[in-house]
């Protein structure tokens, strides 16, 4: 687990009181979330093959299926995240001019084909 530098000691306290069936590490996270991830995976200890994910304690209402289902379809396509459905529109990245060459009609994206990425996060270390 990486979190910041002076987080560090209280984050181990409050764990060791948890008394956690297995061993939870703490360690000093970088200035990005992929500094954070690249710390965490240094000190990774135990190793169950190949795999590794990340998650974050910003999205902590993760169900224990949702963790199930990207841990199998990391296993079957090397990564995998969990992805939520967007409420918002957004606004597709294909320019084209208007009649008349007058402004830009970037399109809308149909929300039913965009996901918004989530955590948790799982993908092969094979990189």
């Amino acid at each position: 687990m990486a979190t910041r530098a002076d987080e560090v000691a209280r984050l181990k306290e409050r764990i060791a009181r948890e008394k956690f069936k297995q061993q939870v590490r703490v360690v000093k996270g970088g200035d990005s979330r992929q500094d954070s991830v690249a710390a965490a995976l240094r000190e990774g200890g135990e190793r169950h093959g190949n795999r590794a994910g990340a998650t974050n304690a910003v999205r902590p209402f993760v169900t224990p299926e949702q963790i199930a289902r990207v841990i199998e379809e990391a296993r079957r396509c090397e990564a995998a995240i969990l992805g939520i459905p967007a409420m918002d529109t957004g606004q597709g990245s294909k320019a084209r001019q208007l009649a008349g060459g007058r402004g830009v009609d970037y399109g809308d994206d149909a929300r039913e084909r965009v996901v918004l990425a989530q955590t948790p996060q799982a993908f092969s270390q094979d990189f």
